[in-house]
């Protein structure tokens, strides 16, 4: 079973009903610290006459990011969905403004609320307001400018944002953030479509690498 396979049986009504998946082991290879592999126990047992356990390694080549995933039990993310288009990775395959705000806001609480939300909406809640517009009331307030840079993705919703504002969006330049090389990320997330539709990000362990592939070690 390769791993476009083994991604559409955790996908399977089979598998959700029956299935429990657990991280046991992360390790990096010695000949190269970037290519992670994580092992896992594949436990179905539950209704079935015959139980089936099963130990997989997945291997993630140049892995860049992990999140939640030295968590032992994955329940009630399961199921493994692969991205190559995702927010995740807009800093990866997307281009990058590079833009200014001038004047600050005169409502501090509106502004930042708006904000927040917008990132919530357009990235699904995968990327936070927080990382760009944290502690606003020193450095921006004070110089009455900020410098910053977003996904291509955010520009929209953020200049009119500012536009209500009386806040001067202006584009500095447009630029890809990564050279083409890195330009392959991919996020594999383990999600539960029934927990979290539309894949909205609620707490999903993911990894994000240049490529995987597993293998059943037993």
């Amino acid at each position: 079973m390769n791993l476009s396979e083994f991604i559409e049986f955790t996908n399977s009504e089979q598998y959700y009903l029956n299935a429990n998946l657990s991280c046991i082991h992360i390790a990096s290879e010695t000949s190269n610290i970037q290519n992670l592999y994580f092992d896992f126990l594949l436990d179905m047992d539950f209704g079935l006459e015959k139980p089936v356990k099963q130990k997989w390694r997945l291997r993630a080549n140049n892995c860049e990011f992990i999140y939640n995933m030295t968590s032992k039990f994955l329940l009630p993310y399961i199921q493994i969905k692969l991205y190559t288009t995702h927010p995740l990775l807009w800093s990866y395959n997307s281009k990058q403004i590079d833009c200014q705000l001038q004047g600050f806001p005169k409502n501090q609480d509106l502004f930042l609320g708006e904000l927040y939300q917008s990132y919530i909406k357009v990235s699904k809640n995968w990327i936070q307001a927080s990382k760009d517009f944290s502690a606003i009331e020193y450095a921006y307030k004070n110089k009455g400018l900020k410098n910053l840079t977003i996904p291509f993705q955010l520009k929209t919703s953020i200049e009119t944002i500012c536009n209500n504002h009386q806040i001067e969006f202006t584009v500095i330049k447009t630029k890809d953030s990564y050279p083409k090389e890195n330009k392959k990320m991919q996020a594999l997330i383990f999600t539960n479509d029934y927990v979290s539709p539309d894949n909205f990000n609620m707490g999903q362990p993911y990894i994000l690498a240049e490529s995987f592939t597993i293998e059943n070690l037993q």
